[in-house]
């Protein structure tokens, strides 16, 4: 099924504009996230306004959402999935540069770096981690690639049990200081749905439209 959306975004010249500026979307979250969890784990300064960024990402969701509507008008009948799947990934997208944001917000108010957490270790391979799923995502995008799909809605599991674990312990553990324990919490937080919203991406390469972001079909209630 995706390799046909796929083909109809390389055919159809508003859908394929589209396509195209959503994977530099992508791209540009990739580099946000580095320099994002560097700041906040060793305290290296983004070389770029990570603001700034984040605003154009918004001026790109903009511009695709207006060409796939201008595209529909135009062939109200034709494509119509495609456009749909291409508006909800653009969603994920865009939702991970707000939580790349928040990541910089943090680390700024936290006037040390990460290392000193008693979790760092376990924060810094979970970044690690979720580093990964960018480059998958995006070939899973490009090539239709469903095993690489596969692989980040399997390992995103792990992402969220690690990132709840974290979670849990400071909130149970007297010993934390609550500074830490916020910063911690939020931190994982993060994390944890930046690594959701790539996971919902990577559903939409295996997944049938009404069930992206599912890394299971939802149950049907029973009447």
């Amino acid at each position: 099924m995706f390799r046909q959306i796929l083909s109809l975004w390389s055919k159809a010249d508003l859908l394929q504009q589209s396509y195209e500026t959503a994977c530099r979307m992508l791209d540009t979250t990739k580099e946000m996230y580095v320099e994002v969890t560097e700041c906040a784990l060793h305290r290296q300064p983004p070389r770029f306004d990570v603001h700034k960024r984040d605003k154009q990402l918004n001026v790109m969701e903009t511009e695709i959402r207006r060409k796939v509507l201008e595209h529909l008008s135009i062939n109200p009948k034709q494509d119509i999935v495609a456009s749909l799947v291409l508006v909800s990934v653009v969603g994920d997208i865009e939702r991970i540069g707000d939580y790349s944001k928040n990541i910089e917000e943090l680390a700024e108010r936290y006037h040390e770096d990460a290392s000193h957490l008693q979790q760092s270790e376990t924060l810094e391979e979970c970044s690690r981690r979720v580093l990964s799923f960018f480059d998958l995502v995006r070939e899973g995008l490009e090539k239709a690639d469903t095993e690489k799909a596969r692989k980040v809605m399997t390992e995103h599991k792990e992402v969220r049990r690690v990132c709840d674990n974290i979670i849990e312990r400071c909130f149970s553990d007297p010993a934390i200081a609550k500074n830490e324990a916020l910063v911690a919490v939020l931190f994982a937080r993060y994390l944890k749905r930046i690594s959701a919203h790539l996971k919902n991406i990577a559903t939409s390469v295996v997944n049938p439209f009404d069930e992206i972001g599912y890394t299971r079909p939802p149950a049907v209630s029973e009447e």
